[in-house]
């Protein structure tokens, strides 16, 4: 459909002054979009070559950093693209190829296969790298006229703020010295940690929920050697669950918050617990006090160690391993997820106040 058609006859004067004003910046920035190839949110980084095909379509929450090519090949089939997919600069994706949401494309990347959802790719041809977290993790907020995204002032802040957190990701980077850590969570902060850093999840708890964390991590080792089991409680909860079997200790019950279904979430599993290195561990776990006090409690009995830390949003100065993160920092009652978002204007998530990067150092932190 062109921008005639979608403004119909009595405006055909309008669209195609809209459409000439259209080409005649996309010529001064180097862009050739047609119409109708993105759904809301997209993001341009830079102004340079941008070229798509006009049987092209991306989803929702697209960003682009430049010289970026989305085409065919000749043949008949142009890329289809899902939502909150980032382009590095120069990469490319040619041919009827599907290119699933939450991923990440590297810089010069060439994509002629199918990706699937909640990866990064890289290289020629593109092959994944590193799996990423699942952005139905991060709450969603809706405005009084609807979604955010439909909301055109907060558009360009969002944009914004997608800058802000790639700068301080590369920040964060550059600091990391330690490149294959595991990082074993109670909740969805180890994908959130690995993510933000560019590591590969060399660690199970992604994405999910661990009941009777400190159980868990006192005998880690024996537990993911244990068989991974479905359970009959995903009515109750509206997504996958299971639970560790056990002959020697109870068994541990696990929340696969955000994964389509167990079977996935039993493959994803196994193989990052094979990735998973005992000499280079870290253990981390966030607690809301109201949900888990026993938990909590537990946790603080397992013998202090620099590579263990509790976040908390409540103060607890008798816990040598706790760090809090809360009302002093902007929000004033936390619910979950709320560690994940972006604070404003920042670029840095509410976790970030939490220095996990000296922490997967080997440094000790202090409150």
């Amino acid at each position: 459909m062109n921008i005639t058609q979608m403004y119909g006859g009595a405006h055909k004067l309008l669209a195609k002054y809209y459409e000439i004003k259209k080409n005649a910046i996309g010529g001064k920035l180097g862009f050739s979009i047609p119409v109708n190839t993105f759904e809301e949110g997209l993001c341009i980084h830079h102004y340079g070559s941008i070229v798509f095909s006009t049987e092209a379509k991306i989803g929702k929450n697209c960003y682009l950093i430049g010289d970026v090519f989305i085409g065919q090949t000749g043949k008949p089939g142009a890329p289809i693209i899902g939502d909150n997919v980032g382009f590095g600069a120069g990469a490319k994706v040619i041919g009827p190829v599907r290119v699933g949401s939450n991923v990440r494309i590297g810089a010069n990347a060439v994509v002629t296969k199918d990706i699937e959802d909640n990866v990064k790719v890289a290289g020629v041809p593109a092959k994944v790298i590193v799996d990423c977290i699942n952005t139905s993790c991060l709450p969603k907020r809706e405005g009084r006229s609807g979604a955010m995204s439909d909301n055109i002032v907060l558009k360009p802040y969002r944009c914004m703020q997608a800058i802000l957190h790639e700068r301080w990701c590369n920040v964060q980077r550059r600091k990391l010295r330690n490149s294959s850590p595991t990082i074993i969570s109670n909740n969805c902060c180890t994908g959130f940690i690995y993510h933000d850093l560019g590591l590969k999840f060399n660690s199970p708890t992604i994405n999910l929920t661990v009941k009777n964390f400190p159980l868990f991590i006192q005998h880690l080792e024996h537990y993911l050697g244990c068989n991974l089991v479905e359970t009959d409680y995903s009515n109750k909860y509206g997504f996958p669950t299971g639970k560790l079997v056990s002959e020697v200790y109870p068994d541990i019950d696990i929340l696969f918050n955000h994964y389509e279904s167990f079977e996935e979430a039993r493959k994803k599993w196994f193989e990052r617990v094979n990735r998973v290195d005992y000499s280079n561990i870290f253990y981390i776990m966030e607690t809301y006090d109201n949900f888990f006090p026993q938990e909590l409690e537990e946790y603080q009995k397992l013998p202090y160690s620099t590579n263990k830390v509790v976040l908390t949003h409540k103060r607890h100065p008798e816990m040598v391993d706790a760090h809090y993160i809360g009302i002093d920092n902007g929000i004033k009652k936390f619910r979950g997820g709320s560690t994940f978002k972006l604070r404003p204007f920042s670029g840095k998530r509410y976790l970030d106040d939490f220095d996990y990067v000296s922490f997967l150092n080997g440094k000790e932190i202090k409150e």
